[in-house]
């Protein structure tokens, strides 16, 4: 392939490169005129790798927010390379937490459990952490001397908790008030509160991979630990698993929000109005974390194709009409679409200064999306060469050739810049470059800046 593209270069420029493997662009870049139309911006890793987008939405997003234009969720990340220990003492407090919610909701279900499981200096000790915690987001703990590498280590305790994590557990009344008091607290100050569940779930997966391969999920830290320190340095990223996603008919399903840059400054970006439906094959549960369950990624659900066809029979539409059963609103267009569009946006704001400014370049990419039960939208990763071949389903075969037809429309066509539609493509940002104001300096007078970052 390589060969072939190389002789017709060198007899003529291409108008349109469309480039499937990465290495190609860079392999001949600098003999590529810059009029000539090409489907790749170089080095996306910084913002398509897990890490990479982790690190930079840790950085950015809240300088970036925009009311109603940039906004976004996402799960809590960590580089065990350069984070453990904060991860650590995450997932203590998820423990902690946990165990509180476990007896609250218990009782609320009103299970007869059994003698007292947990013993109350377990309890009251997860209790103690809870509120240490919400001392921490208020702000009370400025004068503490706290050591992270002592609050970071997981001894006894800690594991006797984690171990509660699957049982029925159940307390005097008086404490259960005491637990729920401070489950609310941290309810009202937590944005990622709802991220939380009973169990205390954690993704794990390789950074630079693909189609699920690599990822696992377990509640038990020692699991965790022996898998990254047995893999290179940057290999894995670990992600707070969200516990309770929407479900469809006891099925967990993702989103595939395809989205086109065509610009990287002044940045401008299409978003693709039918999103993708993915679904697992086996009813939702955290008893078990088999990948047929907890996986949606179609590369994975594959294997597994012939328990279940709900990808096959599910767009946004349908998806829209389920939701909005005994409601009058339209949740899938009117709240999940445009978060969806608004966590795109603030997320290529943060990865506008890495990003290619090749006038010509292009870029389809797909971006993964949970949906909880109060349809709040998680980002989960973004995806540069988006699977579009080969169909998977009915519903694929048409998205795909959708999303390819209305892509060349922009990008070869190039629509007037008034047209804010082609096809299923719309535009949902364009990026207003201030003029320069005039001064009586001379023209050659420049300032340079760069951003600071959190080393």
């Amino acid at each position: 392939m390589f060969e072939e593209a190389e002789t017709c270069n060198t007899a003529a420029q291409p108008n349109l490169i469309w480039d499937c493997h990465n290495d190609f662009v860079e392999w001949d870049l600098h003999n590529i005129d810059d009029k000539v139309l090409l489907n790749k911006f170089q080095n996306p890793a910084v913002y398509t790798s897990k890490l990479g987008m982790a690190h930079i939405l840790q950085q950015e997003a809240h300088w970036l927010f925009e009311e109603n234009v940039a906004d976004i969720m996402f799960p809590r990340s960590y580089n065990p390379s350069c984070e453990l220990a904060y991860f650590v003492r995450d997932f203590k407090r998820c423990a902690a937490l946990a165990l509180l919610r476990r007896i609250v909701n218990s009782a609320q279900r009103q299970v007869d459990a059994a003698p007292l499981i947990a013993s109350m200096d377990e309890v009251l000790f997860a209790l103690g952490h809870c509120e240490k915690f919400i001392e921490e987001i208020e702000h009370k703990d400025i004068d503490d001397d706290a050591n992270l590498e002592e609050d970071c280590t997981f001894d006894q305790e800690w594991l006797s908790i984690s171990q509660k994590l699957t049982r029925e557990i159940k307390v005097p009344a008086d404490d259960l008030e005491k637990l729920q008091l401070a489950i609310e607290k941290l309810k009202e100050r937590d944005p990622q509160f709802e991220l939380n569940g009973e169990q205390n779930l954690w993704i794990v997966k390789p950074s630079d991979l693909c189609c699920g391969s690599g990822i696992f999920i377990t509640h038990e830290l020692h699991v965790i630990l022996n898998r990254v320190r047995s893999k290179p340095k940057d290999y894995y990223v670990i992600q707070k698993y969200i516990e309770r996603p929407l479900l469809i008919n006891g099925t967990k399903f993702d989103i595939r929000q395809w989205f086109l840059v065509t610009s990287t400054f002044p940045l401008t970006i299409w978003s693709f109005r039918e999103a993708l439906l993915r679904f697992s094959s086996r009813p939702y549960t955290t008893t078990t974390y088999h990948e047929a369950i907890h996986l949606c990624n179609t590369a994975v659900q594959e294997k597994y194709h012939n328990l279940a066809k709900a990808s096959e029979e599910w767009d946004c539409e349908r998806l829209n009409e389920y939701l909005k059963y005994n409601n009058d609103d339209e949740p899938y267009w009117d709240k999940i679409y445009p978060k969806m569009s608004q966590a795109i946006v603030l997320t290529m704001l943060a990865a506008q200064d890495y990003m290619d400014r090749r006038p010509c370049s292009f870029e389809l990419y797909g971006a993964d999306f949970m949906v909880m039960e109060d349809l709040s939208v998680w980002l989960i990763e973004i995806n540069t060469n988006p699977r579009m071949h080969p169909p998977s389903s009915k519903i694929t075969q048409r998205l795909y050739r959708s999303v390819m037809e209305d892509l060349i429309k922009i990008v070869v066509d190039q629509p007037p810049p008034t047209q804010l539609r082609v096809g299923n493509f719309e535009l949902i940002y364009k990026q207003k470059i201030p003029e320069s104001p005039s001064h009586s300096l001379q023209q050659r007078f420049f300032a340079y800046g760069k951003s600071l970052c959190r080393t």
